[in-house]
């Protein structure tokens, strides 16, 4: 009798943390991040400057964060950038950065554009280019 006394308490507990739990939400290929560059299966050489643009636009709050992050063909990160914002008065928050990446043999690359949102839901936008090597 104590022992179903107690599994019913337990499971009752359980049930109540994990139902008052905030839930993250994750949308894959958001139509609410926009990368305008690089462009999909776009080769750049690796001597120039890889500018990443984009606007994220969300509907249903306001964002808190955003990251970028650039996988080589191994998943290894080559870039990873987080900002986090105060951007509640924003209803468009634009992402506009530039940096240099030595690479040894031309690669595809792997672009995540990602946003927490304050309803702490997180969009995602992916996008592939390919890196091409210039010292071959």
């Amino acid at each position: 009798m104590k022992a179903n006394h107690l599994l019913l308490t337990l499971s009752a507990s359980f049930f109540l943390f994990t139902g008052c739990r905030d839930k993250t939400v994750w949308i894959e290929d958001s139509p609410f991040i926009t990368v305008t560059s690089p462009t999909q299966n776009q080769a750049m050489e690796d001597n120039d400057s890889i500018r990443v643009e984009a606007l994220i636009q969300p509907k249903s709050a306001p964002i808190v964060s955003y990251h970028i992050v650039m996988m080589g063909e191994e998943k290894e990160v080559i870039l990873n950038y987080k900002t986090i914002c105060d951007c509640k008065d924003k209803s468009t928050v634009a992402i506009d950065t530039a940096f240099t990446y030595d690479i040894k043999k031309t690669s595809n690359v792997l672009l995540h554009v990602s946003a927490e949102l304050e309803d702490r839901t997180h969009i995602r936008d992916e996008t592939r280019f390919k890196l091409v090597d210039t010292k071959k």
